[in-house]
């Protein structure tokens, strides 16, 4: 399983690779509001979307656009950070979706499955099937909207074994 940022409108012309490759899941942004940024690219390459800032795409009623904070290193420097206020777009939500990837494998292991083969299938299923709907066509969507709570909440007094 491998998340990629589906790229941003500013700098490229449609989904960028390798958001585009089978098996990979691709991720577009959505503002601080919910609403779909006006930097995410639509195609069927889109497979969720999650949080990465910004102002919304037309028509959006949300007034909540401001960036979503990451550390990362400083602008012209190789060795000190920073967290730039003026960052926004796919790469940014690809960071929430790894994120809860991780929570969810994290939890699997904790109930003693092997993080075998199909894997990464489940893990990604389980965050297709536990995004919400944003009222969006497909291609701009995917599944909808990146949800941890859901994709974790299963854990939550169910059975030992592996993600359904």
């Amino acid at each position: 399983m491998l998340v990629a940022s589906a790229g941003n409108l500013d700098s490229e012309e449609c989904i960028s690779e390798p958001a585009t490759a089978p098996a990979v899941i691709g991720v577009g942004g959505t503002t601080e509001g919910g609403c779909l940024g006006d930097y995410s690219p639509a195609g069927t390459a889109i497979d969720i979307v999650a949080p990465g800032g910004g102002a919304p795409g037309a028509g959006c009623p949300s007034i909540l656009s401001r960036p979503i904070y990451q550390v990362t290193l400083k602008h012209d420097s190789t060795t000190e950070f920073a967290i730039p206020t003026n960052y926004v777009g796919t790469s940014m939500a690809a960071a929430h979706v790894s994120g809860v990837a991780a929570m969810i494998l994290s939890l699997e292991k904790h109930d003693g499955h092997k993080l075998g083969p199909g894997v990464g299938r489940r893990v990604t299923m389980r965050l297709l099937k536990t995004a919400r709907n944003i009222d969006l066509p497909r291609t701009e969507q995917g599944a909808g909207l990146l949800d941890a709570g859901r994709a974790t909440l299963a854990w939550v007094g169910r059975p030992r074994g592996p993600v359904p």
